[in-house]
């Protein structure tokens, strides 16, 4: 695969478990996903999977992980069947990172949710990838660049999270968000669409309202991932997906071509 037929990288906002019954959401992620080129395999690294050293799933097939509560008894019974990585596509990813450790582990709902209904009948082999707690924002765009080169290889790279996750100011069925969530969401997109690394990868630093809208790093850590892993010869920036649920949780998808 030359550089020019490269696969995309995407960061996912993945929204609350409840979009796995979404009708349209699904229709939006379906139309995304036929757009993309048919992958080799799916990287995929969630917010909802960190340890204190990082990890790959070994698991084929990959369990579906229902990791949350309060959303009802029908979205338990969702099982995504998906298969893992062969032994071979693994030590091609180890070979770019360095040794993982490799476990038992299916899909999160970061994951199993948008990779469902972009991919529902799961035919393509996906990898999770475990990010490391004590690791700084640096590190996760690092990792992101150590993975560019399966891109030429076909592999799809996607990092799923969320551009704002305060769930603090969750509210049930708010569609519209206060200007804190908006502002954040919007200057985001700006800086993506700038390529301003710095600013991305310390937003702490520079962006007021960061630390309110992602009072924890763990959802914002994946689009680092995402970035590094496109950042070399990056040409378009798109937004998929934009929209704001729950007053609080952008729905904003990325790709990068």
């Amino acid at each position: 695969m030359s550089d020019a037929s490269r696969m995309p990288v995407l960061f996912v906002s993945h929204g609350a478990p409840s979009k796995a019954l979404d009708h349209n959401q699904a229709a939006h992620f379906r139309a995304w996903a036929k757009a993309l080129p048919a992958p080799e395999g799916i990287i995929v690294i969630s917010a909802h999977w960190w340890e204190h050293a990082m990890q790959i799933s070994c698991s084929d097939p990959l369990p579906t992980i229902h990791d949350f509560a309060g959303f009802g008894e029908e979205l338990k019974k969702i099982q995504y069947k998906a298969h893992g990585f062969s032994p071979e596509q693994r030590a091609r990813v180890q070979a770019c990172i360095g040794p993982l450790d490799e476990v038992e582990r299916g899909l999160d709902h970061g994951a199993w949710v948008p990779l469902m209904h972009m991919y529902p009948d799961a035919a393509f082999p996906i990898l999770p990838l475990a990010l490391r707690l004590k690791d700084k924002f640096p590190r996760f765009f690092e990792i992101g660049e150590r993975l560019a080169v399966l891109r030429r290889e076909g592999f799809l790279i996607i990092g799923t999270g969320a551009a704002t996750h305060n769930l603090g100011a969750f509210e049930e069925g708010r569609t519209d968000a206060p200007e804190w969530v908006t502002d954040f969401d919007r200057w985001l997109q700006e800086r993506l669409l700038a390529r301003d690394k710095d600013a991305l990868v310390e937003p702490r630093f520079i962006q007021p309202l960061f630390r309110k809208n992602h009072p924890t790093n763990d959802h914002y850590a994946p689009l680092l991932v995402a970035l590094g892993a496109a950042w070399q010869g990056l040409q378009d920036v798109r937004f998929p997906i934009q929209g704001m649920e729950h007053g609080a949780l952008s729905l904003l998808c990325v790709q990068f071509d």
